[in-house]
């Protein structure tokens, strides 16, 4: 009953929340900022001014101690939890599976007795009674119980029938269906599918910037290397996690490696180191790169272009929108609050 008690007050703690702040928008009940970063990387092939961007060689390269890469595409998933008490309610599992079968019990008399009787008597009358009831070298055996067979028993009586496991107890107190609660777990299945789906390549439906590639690609002389959004929750900007990034070589453009980084402070701050190798028959197995190292300060949905002789960069960052399930429960606490 205390345990009872105390759920029911901090309810109504909570029910009671409008009074004392309001919530602007559903991603405020979400932990972390989240962005969505979409990238378009693209090549000069022919470039009409190279300007003094020069060639520079293998060894000038250093990666940030705090970079990380970019989730693999494969399925991955994280197990629930329970959004009142932090719990996981999901993993581990343990499968019970009900007992059909009772094992057999031992005779009523006691057949180590009775081996122990025969060579008690084989000693006392007779030296070969005692080696006919146990052959040398035979150690007593215990009973051991064995199931019986699928037909019928050894007694010939019917199969047991499976023994039914009764429920487990419900989990004592329960309670009350409530907007809160249901605001709560929307905020909680939110969360959980932008972890699920953060520092990972996002399907190309989700796109924003298809016309700005479109018209790359028509243009002579541009390649597009790469183009690609993915959504994280933004770091301040003392604790920035740079993406680090790979795009082999092909016959359309040369390697482009390097690190992607956003982050946030008064405002969105995005940064870009890129090297870009290109093909050359040097002495010595030497790769050259040409280096692009820019960044910018951003507010949302604003369209930036990052500019070098033979690389470009189109960058725009975005708020992930929360999904309906929870702007939709977000309104019905509200409106039940104001009631």
């Amino acid at each position: 009953m205390k345990r009872l008690r105390v759920l029911l007050s901090g309810l109504a703690a909570l029910a009671a929340l409008p009074a004392a702040a309001k919530v602007d928008e559903p991603n405020d009940l979400i932990q972390g900022r989240w962005y969505a970063t979409e990238v378009i990387i693209f090549e000069r092939t022919k470039p009409a001014d190279p300007g003094p961007e020069e060639l520079v060689w293998e060894g000038g390269r250093t990666w940030p101690a705090t970079a990380r890469a970019f989730a693999e595409p494969k399925p991955w998933r994280i197990a629930s939890l329970d959004p009142l008490t932090r719990a996981c309610l999901e993993f581990p599992r343990l499968d019970v599976i009900p007992t059909t079968t009772t094992p057999a019990q031992c005779p009523e008399a006691d057949p180590l007795s009775e081996v122990e009787s025969l060579q008690m008597e084989g000693a006392s009358q007779s030296p070969n009674r005692g080696r006919d009831a146990l052959a040398p070298g035979m150690a007593p055996v215990p009973c051991l119980s064995m199931p019986p067979s699928d037909a019928t028993t050894s007694s010939g009586s019917a199969p047991l029938e499976p023994v039914a496991l009764d429920p487990p107890p419900a989990i004592e107190p329960s309670l009350a269906p409530h907007p809160l609660l249901d605001l709560l777990r929307a905020a909680a299945r939110q969360q959980e599918a932008w972890r699920r789906d953060s520092y990972r390549w996002l399907p190309e439906g989700t796109h924003l910037l298809k016309a700005q590639a479109r018209r790359i690609r028509n243009t002579q002389g541009l390649n597009v290397v790469w183009h690609g959004r993915w959504m994280q929750p933004v770091p301040s900007r003392s604790a920035g996690e740079p993406l680090t990034l790979d795009l082999p070589a092909t016959p359309d453009h040369g390697r482009v490696s390097g690190t992607l980084a956003v982050t946030l402070g008064r405002f969105l701050h995005f940064n870009a180191m890129l090297w870009l190798e290109e093909p050359y028959d040097g002495r010595d197995g030497l790769v050259p790169f040409m280096q692009l190292s820019e960044a910018r300060t951003m507010r949302l949905g604003e369209l930036h272009y990052l500019d070098h002789p033979r690389l470009g960069v189109l960058v725009q960052i975005d708020r992930v929108p929360p999904s309906p399930a929870l702007a939709r429960a977000l309104q019905a606490w509200e409106t039940s609050a104001r009631g």
